[in-house]
């Protein structure tokens, strides 16, 4: 599958044409990550965009109490 494809997989692109996305196609990188591996953090700059191709993610953060609370669970296209 070439990354155009790939794109119009994803929700977000779906509606996109090959013109569309071809400058969002130069971009992609396509990272493995480790189960329980951190992708990034909250303070981390939002300067790049994920999309899971494979497995699953979790969006978590600490509470004031020191235990971390799950605030989304994210599934192959998001």
């Amino acid at each position: 599958m070439t990354s155009a494809e790939f794109l119009t997989t994803v929700p977000i692109f779906a509606n996109l044409t090959s013109e569309q996305l071809s400058p969002l196609t130069g971009k992609l990188r396509r990272r493995r990550y480790q189960r329980g591996e951190v992708i990034f953090h909250q303070d981390d700059p939002a300067d790049r965009m994920h999309i899971i191709v494979e497995g699953r993610g979790r969006i978590s953060i600490t509470s004031e109490d020191g235990r971390e609370k799950d605030i989304a669970l994210l599934q192959p296209g998001e």
